[in-house]
Protein backbone atom coordinates (compact mmCIF):
# COMPACT_ATOMS: atom_id res chain seq x y z
CA UNK A 1 0.00 0.00 0.00
CA UNK A 2 2.81 2.43 0.87
CA UNK A 3 4.52 1.59 -2.44
CA UNK A 4 1.32 2.37 -4.35
CA UNK A 5 0.96 5.72 -2.58
CA UNK A 6 4.54 6.64 -3.47
CA UNK A 7 3.79 5.73 -7.10
CA UNK A 8 0.79 8.08 -7.05
CA UNK A 9 3.03 10.76 -5.54
CA UNK A 10 5.62 10.28 -8.32
CA UNK A 11 3.04 10.42 -11.12
CA UNK A 12 1.47 13.57 -9.72
CA UNK A 13 4.81 15.36 -9.27
CA UNK A 14 5.78 14.63 -12.89
CA UNK A 15 2.41 15.87 -14.20
CA UNK A 16 2.25 18.97 -11.95
CA UNK A 17 3.88 21.39 -14.45
CA UNK A 18 1.40 20.33 -17.13
CA UNK A 19 -1.52 20.78 -14.73
CA UNK A 20 -0.32 24.25 -13.75
CA UNK A 21 -0.08 25.46 -17.35
CA UNK A 22 -3.35 23.87 -18.47
CA UNK A 23 -5.40 25.80 -15.92
CA UNK A 24 -6.85 28.96 -17.44
CA UNK A 25 -5.06 32.20 -16.50
CA UNK A 26 -6.85 34.48 -14.08
CA UNK A 27 -6.66 38.25 -13.81
CA UNK A 28 -6.41 38.37 -10.02
CA UNK A 29 -3.65 35.83 -9.44
CA UNK A 30 -2.90 37.25 -5.98
CA UNK A 31 -6.41 36.32 -4.80
CA UNK A 32 -5.98 32.67 -5.80
CA UNK A 33 -2.52 32.70 -4.25
CA UNK A 34 -3.97 33.94 -0.96
CA UNK A 35 -6.48 31.10 -1.07
CA UNK A 36 -3.56 28.74 -1.67
CA UNK A 37 -1.78 30.07 1.42
CA UNK A 38 -5.01 29.73 3.40
CA UNK A 39 -5.49 26.05 2.56
CA UNK A 40 -1.82 25.27 3.25
CA UNK A 41 -2.33 26.81 6.70
CA UNK A 42 -5.46 24.71 7.32
CA UNK A 43 -3.63 21.54 6.27
CA UNK A 44 -0.86 22.45 8.69
CA UNK A 45 -3.03 22.35 11.81
CA UNK A 46 -5.03 19.28 10.84
CA UNK A 47 -1.87 17.38 9.97
CA UNK A 48 -0.79 17.79 13.59
CA UNK A 49 -3.80 15.84 14.80
CA UNK A 50 -2.27 12.58 13.63
CA UNK A 51 0.89 10.70 14.50
CA UNK A 52 3.54 11.93 16.91
CA UNK A 53 2.78 15.28 18.51
CA UNK A 54 4.92 18.39 18.23
CA UNK A 55 3.63 19.82 21.50
CA UNK A 56 6.13 18.07 23.78
CA UNK A 57 8.94 18.19 21.24
CA UNK A 58 9.00 21.86 20.29
CA UNK A 59 6.48 24.33 21.73
CA UNK A 60 7.59 26.88 19.12
CA UNK A 61 6.90 24.55 16.18
CA UNK A 62 3.59 23.60 17.76
CA UNK A 63 2.59 27.28 17.98
CA UNK A 64 3.39 27.67 14.30
CA UNK A 65 1.22 24.64 13.56
CA UNK A 66 -1.63 25.98 15.68
CA UNK A 67 -1.47 29.29 13.78
CA UNK A 68 -2.62 27.30 10.76
CA UNK A 69 -6.18 27.39 12.09
CA UNK A 70 -6.37 31.04 11.05
CA UNK A 71 -6.22 29.94 7.44
CA UNK A 72 -10.01 29.84 7.66
CA UNK A 73 -10.07 33.52 8.62
CA UNK A 74 -7.90 34.26 5.58
CA UNK A 75 -10.50 32.41 3.49
CA UNK A 76 -13.23 34.62 4.98
CA UNK A 77 -11.29 37.81 4.24
CA UNK A 78 -10.66 36.75 0.64
CA UNK A 79 -14.28 35.66 0.19
CA UNK A 80 -15.77 38.96 1.36
CA UNK A 81 -13.26 40.95 -0.70
CA UNK A 82 -13.88 39.01 -3.92
CA UNK A 83 -17.66 39.10 -3.51
CA UNK A 84 -17.51 42.89 -3.25
CA UNK A 85 -15.23 42.93 -6.30
CA UNK A 86 -17.68 40.74 -8.20
CA UNK A 87 -20.63 42.91 -7.18
CA UNK A 88 -18.81 46.00 -8.46
CA UNK A 89 -18.56 44.46 -11.92
CA UNK A 90 -22.17 43.21 -11.93
CA UNK A 91 -24.10 45.94 -10.13
CA UNK A 92 -26.01 46.89 -13.33
CA UNK A 93 -27.03 43.28 -13.99
CA UNK A 94 -30.78 42.60 -14.08
CA UNK A 95 -32.00 40.45 -11.17
CA UNK A 96 -28.54 40.72 -9.62
CA UNK A 97 -29.64 39.39 -6.22
CA UNK A 98 -31.30 36.33 -7.75
CA UNK A 99 -28.28 35.67 -9.93
CA UNK A 100 -25.93 36.10 -6.97
CA UNK A 101 -27.70 33.38 -4.99
CA UNK A 102 -27.80 31.06 -8.01
CA UNK A 103 -24.05 31.43 -8.48
CA UNK A 104 -23.36 30.82 -4.79
CA UNK A 105 -25.78 27.89 -4.68
CA UNK A 106 -24.14 26.09 -7.59
CA UNK A 107 -20.65 26.96 -6.32
CA UNK A 108 -20.98 25.73 -2.75
CA UNK A 109 -23.92 23.39 -2.22
CA UNK A 110 -23.32 20.51 -4.71
CA UNK A 111 -19.81 19.65 -3.55
CA UNK A 112 -20.85 20.11 0.10
CA UNK A 113 -23.68 17.58 -0.37
CA UNK A 114 -21.34 15.19 -2.17
CA UNK A 115 -18.95 15.41 0.79
CA UNK A 116 -21.86 14.80 3.18
CA UNK A 117 -22.87 11.64 1.28
CA UNK A 118 -19.28 10.34 1.09
CA UNK A 119 -18.56 10.86 4.78
CA UNK A 120 -21.92 9.29 5.68
CA UNK A 121 -21.19 6.29 3.45
CA UNK A 122 -17.75 5.96 5.03
CA UNK A 123 -19.21 6.03 8.54
CA UNK A 124 -22.03 3.57 7.84
CA UNK A 125 -20.37 0.95 5.67
CA UNK A 126 -16.59 1.20 5.94
CA UNK A 127 -15.39 2.76 9.16
CA UNK A 128 -17.09 0.60 11.79
CA UNK A 129 -13.69 -0.58 12.99
CA UNK A 130 -12.02 2.82 12.76
CA UNK A 131 -12.25 6.15 14.49
CA UNK A 132 -14.74 8.45 12.76
CA UNK A 133 -15.28 12.17 13.06
CA UNK A 134 -19.06 11.67 13.28
CA UNK A 135 -21.03 8.53 14.07
CA UNK A 136 -23.86 8.82 11.55
CA UNK A 137 -25.63 5.84 13.13
CA UNK A 138 -26.47 7.93 16.19
CA UNK A 139 -27.73 11.12 14.56
CA UNK A 140 -31.33 12.32 14.57
CA UNK A 141 -33.54 13.46 11.70
CA UNK A 142 -33.70 17.09 12.95
CA UNK A 143 -29.90 17.17 13.02
CA UNK A 144 -29.77 15.92 9.43
CA UNK A 145 -32.21 18.63 8.34
CA UNK A 146 -30.18 21.33 10.09
CA UNK A 147 -27.01 20.16 8.36
CA UNK A 148 -28.69 19.93 4.97
CA UNK A 149 -30.05 23.48 5.19
CA UNK A 150 -26.97 25.07 6.82
CA UNK A 151 -28.74 25.89 10.08
CA UNK A 152 -25.95 24.68 12.36
CA UNK A 153 -24.86 28.14 13.37
CA UNK A 154 -28.26 28.85 14.90
CA UNK A 155 -27.84 26.05 17.46
CA UNK A 156 -25.24 25.95 20.22
CA UNK A 157 -23.19 22.73 20.33
CA UNK A 158 -24.73 21.60 17.05
CA UNK A 159 -22.65 18.86 15.34
CA UNK A 160 -21.32 19.34 11.81
CA UNK A 161 -21.53 16.16 9.77
CA UNK A 162 -19.11 17.37 7.11
CA UNK A 163 -15.66 17.80 8.69
CA UNK A 164 -14.83 21.51 8.70
CA UNK A 165 -18.41 22.24 7.66
CA UNK A 166 -18.74 25.05 10.20
CA UNK A 167 -16.82 27.44 7.92
CA UNK A 168 -19.09 26.61 4.96
CA UNK A 169 -22.16 27.31 7.09
CA UNK A 170 -20.58 30.63 8.13
CA UNK A 171 -20.05 31.47 4.45
CA UNK A 172 -23.67 30.66 3.59
CA UNK A 173 -24.90 32.79 6.48
CA UNK A 174 -22.76 35.68 5.25
CA UNK A 175 -24.23 35.29 1.76
CA UNK A 176 -27.71 35.86 3.18
CA UNK A 177 -26.60 39.24 4.51
CA UNK A 178 -24.79 40.37 1.38
CA UNK A 179 -27.73 41.86 -0.58
CA UNK A 180 -28.36 44.26 2.33
CA UNK A 181 -24.64 45.01 2.63
CA UNK A 182 -24.41 45.68 -1.11
CA UNK A 183 -27.29 48.16 -0.84
CA UNK A 184 -26.25 50.15 2.22
CA UNK A 185 -22.47 49.76 2.59
CA UNK A 186 -21.21 51.96 -0.22
CA UNK A 187 -18.02 53.52 1.12
CA UNK A 188 -15.19 53.04 3.60
CA UNK A 189 -16.82 54.98 6.45
CA UNK A 190 -19.94 52.82 6.28
CA UNK A 191 -17.80 49.69 6.12
CA UNK A 192 -15.85 50.76 9.23
CA UNK A 193 -19.10 51.51 11.04
CA UNK A 194 -20.38 48.06 10.13
CA UNK A 195 -17.13 46.56 11.44
CA UNK A 196 -17.64 48.33 14.79
CA UNK A 197 -21.23 47.04 14.91
CA UNK A 198 -20.09 43.50 14.07
CA UNK A 199 -17.49 43.59 16.86
CA UNK A 200 -20.18 44.75 19.32
CA UNK A 201 -22.48 41.93 18.17
CA UNK A 202 -19.67 39.42 18.61
CA UNK A 203 -18.93 40.67 22.13
CA UNK A 204 -22.57 40.61 23.29
CA UNK A 205 -23.14 37.20 21.70
CA UNK A 206 -20.02 35.71 23.31
CA UNK A 207 -20.90 37.00 26.79
CA UNK A 208 -24.48 35.69 26.54
CA UNK A 209 -23.43 32.27 25.26
CA UNK A 210 -20.75 31.78 27.93
CA UNK A 211 -23.22 32.74 30.66
CA UNK A 212 -25.90 30.36 29.36
CA UNK A 213 -23.62 27.55 28.09
CA UNK A 214 -20.42 27.81 30.18
CA UNK A 215 -19.06 24.51 28.83
CA UNK A 216 -19.68 25.16 25.16
CA UNK A 217 -16.82 24.52 22.75
CA UNK A 218 -18.52 25.95 19.66
CA UNK A 219 -18.30 29.68 20.40
CA UNK A 220 -15.30 30.16 18.15
CA UNK A 221 -17.05 28.62 15.12
CA UNK A 222 -20.34 30.49 15.55
CA UNK A 223 -21.18 33.04 12.88
CA UNK A 224 -21.44 36.11 15.19
CA UNK A 225 -17.86 35.40 16.30
CA UNK A 226 -16.65 35.28 12.69
CA UNK A 227 -18.84 38.13 11.42
CA UNK A 228 -16.17 40.84 12.04
CA UNK A 229 -13.68 38.84 9.96
CA UNK A 230 -15.94 38.99 6.90
CA UNK A 231 -16.48 42.71 7.41
CA UNK A 232 -12.71 43.26 7.48
CA UNK A 233 -12.68 41.90 3.93
CA UNK A 234 -15.26 44.53 2.95
CA UNK A 235 -13.24 47.27 4.66
CA UNK A 236 -10.19 46.13 2.69
CA UNK A 237 -12.17 46.30 -0.55
CA UNK A 238 -13.05 49.96 -0.01
CA UNK A 239 -9.49 50.83 1.06
CA UNK A 240 -8.18 49.33 -2.17
CA UNK A 241 -10.91 50.58 -4.52
CA UNK A 242 -11.45 54.16 -3.29
CA UNK A 243 -9.04 56.68 -4.76
CA UNK A 244 -9.54 59.41 -2.18
CA UNK A 245 -9.82 57.92 1.30
CA UNK A 246 -11.39 60.13 3.94
CA UNK A 247 -12.22 58.48 7.25
CA UNK A 248 -14.50 60.02 9.84
CA UNK A 249 -12.39 60.90 12.90
CA UNK A 250 -14.99 59.54 15.31
CA UNK A 251 -14.83 56.16 13.60
CA UNK A 252 -11.08 56.14 14.15
CA UNK A 253 -11.58 57.00 17.83
CA UNK A 254 -14.16 54.22 18.17
CA UNK A 255 -11.79 51.72 16.54
CA UNK A 256 -8.80 52.72 18.64
CA UNK A 257 -10.81 52.50 21.87
CA UNK A 258 -13.22 49.70 20.99
CA UNK A 259 -10.85 47.04 19.65
CA UNK A 260 -8.75 46.74 22.88
CA UNK A 261 -11.99 46.74 24.92
CA UNK A 262 -13.31 43.87 22.80
CA UNK A 263 -10.09 41.87 23.17
CA UNK A 264 -10.01 42.48 26.93
CA UNK A 265 -13.66 41.74 27.74
CA UNK A 266 -14.27 38.85 25.37
CA UNK A 267 -14.88 35.83 27.64
CA UNK A 268 -12.72 33.29 25.80
CA UNK A 269 -9.13 33.63 24.67
CA UNK A 270 -9.53 31.85 21.33
CA UNK A 271 -12.18 34.38 20.23
CA UNK A 272 -9.97 37.38 21.03
CA UNK A 273 -7.04 35.61 19.35
CA UNK A 274 -9.24 35.23 16.27
CA UNK A 275 -9.71 38.99 15.95
CA UNK A 276 -6.02 39.69 16.55
CA UNK A 277 -5.03 37.13 13.92
CA UNK A 278 -7.60 38.53 11.48
CA UNK A 279 -6.18 42.04 11.84
CA UNK A 280 -2.70 40.68 11.07
CA UNK A 281 -4.07 38.80 8.05
CA UNK A 282 -5.85 42.01 6.99
CA UNK A 283 -2.47 43.79 6.84
CA UNK A 284 -0.89 40.79 5.09
CA UNK A 285 -3.67 40.81 2.47
CA UNK A 286 -3.16 44.54 1.85
CA UNK A 287 0.62 44.16 1.44
CA UNK A 288 0.20 41.23 -0.96
CA UNK A 289 -2.29 43.25 -3.01
CA UNK A 290 0.11 46.20 -3.22
CA UNK A 291 3.42 44.42 -3.73
CA UNK A 292 2.52 40.96 -5.09
CA UNK A 293 5.91 39.45 -4.25
CA UNK A 294 6.48 36.30 -6.29
CA UNK A 295 7.16 34.30 -3.15
CA UNK A 296 3.44 34.61 -2.27
CA UNK A 297 1.93 35.33 -5.71
CA UNK A 298 2.98 32.63 -8.14
CA UNK A 299 1.53 29.89 -10.39
CA UNK A 300 1.93 27.16 -7.78
CA UNK A 301 -0.01 28.93 -5.01
CA UNK A 302 -2.52 30.17 -7.56
CA UNK A 303 -3.11 26.58 -8.69
CA UNK A 304 -3.55 25.42 -5.08
CA UNK A 305 -5.93 28.33 -4.49
CA UNK A 306 -8.11 27.36 -7.46
CA UNK A 307 -8.68 23.87 -6.04
CA UNK A 308 -8.71 24.98 -2.38
CA UNK A 309 -12.45 24.48 -1.81
CA UNK A 310 -12.31 20.84 -2.86
CA UNK A 311 -9.06 20.37 -0.96
CA UNK A 312 -10.64 21.79 2.20
CA UNK A 313 -13.28 19.05 2.14
CA UNK A 314 -11.11 16.22 0.80
CA UNK A 315 -8.03 16.46 3.02
CA UNK A 316 -9.98 15.30 6.08
CA UNK A 317 -10.79 12.02 4.35
CA UNK A 318 -7.19 11.65 3.19
CA UNK A 319 -5.96 12.03 6.76
CA UNK A 320 -8.60 9.57 8.04
CA UNK A 321 -7.42 6.90 5.64
CA UNK A 322 -3.72 7.58 6.14
CA UNK A 323 -4.36 7.02 9.86
CA UNK A 324 -6.39 3.85 9.28
CA UNK A 325 -3.67 2.40 7.06
CA UNK A 326 -0.93 3.27 9.54
CA UNK A 327 0.58 5.77 7.14
CA UNK A 328 1.13 8.69 9.53
CA UNK A 329 4.53 7.95 11.08
CA UNK A 330 7.21 6.74 8.72
CA UNK A 331 9.95 6.06 11.24
CA UNK A 332 9.99 5.28 14.98
CA UNK A 333 9.28 8.49 16.91
CA UNK A 334 12.12 7.93 19.34
CA UNK A 335 13.76 11.34 18.90
CA UNK A 336 12.56 14.89 18.42
CA UNK A 337 14.04 15.02 14.94
CA UNK A 338 12.24 11.81 13.96
CA UNK A 339 8.91 13.30 15.07
CA UNK A 340 9.54 16.46 13.06
CA UNK A 341 10.52 14.44 9.98
CA UNK A 342 7.36 12.34 10.37
CA UNK A 343 5.29 15.53 10.54
CA UNK A 344 6.88 16.94 7.37
CA UNK A 345 6.56 13.70 5.36
CA UNK A 346 2.94 13.26 6.50
CA UNK A 347 2.16 16.82 5.43
CA UNK A 348 3.72 16.36 1.99
CA UNK A 349 1.98 13.02 1.36
CA UNK A 350 -1.37 14.39 2.55
CA UNK A 351 -0.95 17.48 0.37
CA UNK A 352 0.00 15.57 -2.79
CA UNK A 353 -2.87 13.06 -2.50
CA UNK A 354 -5.37 15.79 -1.60
CA UNK A 355 -4.06 17.93 -4.44
CA UNK A 356 -4.57 15.18 -7.03
CA UNK A 357 -8.09 14.36 -5.85
CA UNK A 358 -9.00 18.04 -5.54
CA UNK A 359 -7.82 18.77 -9.08
CA UNK A 360 -10.16 16.06 -10.37
CA UNK A 361 -12.97 17.43 -8.22
CA UNK A 362 -12.32 20.98 -9.47
CA UNK A 363 -12.25 19.96 -13.13
CA UNK A 364 -15.16 17.52 -13.19
CA UNK A 365 -17.44 18.54 -10.31
CA UNK A 366 -16.92 22.19 -9.38
CA UNK A 367 -16.62 23.45 -12.95
CA UNK A 368 -19.58 21.34 -14.04
CA UNK A 369 -21.95 22.85 -11.48
CA UNK A 370 -20.59 26.38 -11.97
CA UNK A 371 -21.39 25.99 -15.67
CA UNK A 372 -24.88 24.72 -14.81
CA UNK A 373 -25.44 27.78 -12.61
CA UNK A 374 -24.43 30.12 -15.41
CA UNK A 375 -26.72 28.24 -17.79
CA UNK A 376 -29.66 28.62 -15.41
CA UNK A 377 -29.03 32.37 -15.13
CA UNK A 378 -29.02 32.67 -18.94
CA UNK A 379 -32.29 30.74 -19.25
CA UNK A 380 -34.00 32.81 -16.55
CA UNK A 381 -32.83 36.00 -18.23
Amino acid sequence: MKEEMFNIFSIFVHSLPKILFELEPKKYEYIDSLRGIAILMVLLIHNGGYGSSLHDISPLLDKIRLAGRYGVQLFFLVSAYTLMLSHQSRYVENKSTRNFFIRRLFRIVPIYYIALVIYAFDSFLIASNYDVVVNFKEISLPDIIRNLFFLNNFYINMPFYVPGGWSIVAEITFYLLLPVIYKYITNLNKALLLFIVSVAISLVFSVLVINIYPNTNTLFISFPTQFPVFILGIVLFFIVSQKNISVNKWLIVALVIGTPIYIYFIPTENVSDCLRASLILFLFFYIVHKKQYRVVVNPFLSFVGKISFSMYLIHFGVLFWMSRLGFVDFMPSTTSMACIVNFIIRYVVMFVISCGLSYLSYQYVEKYFIKKGKGLIRRLS
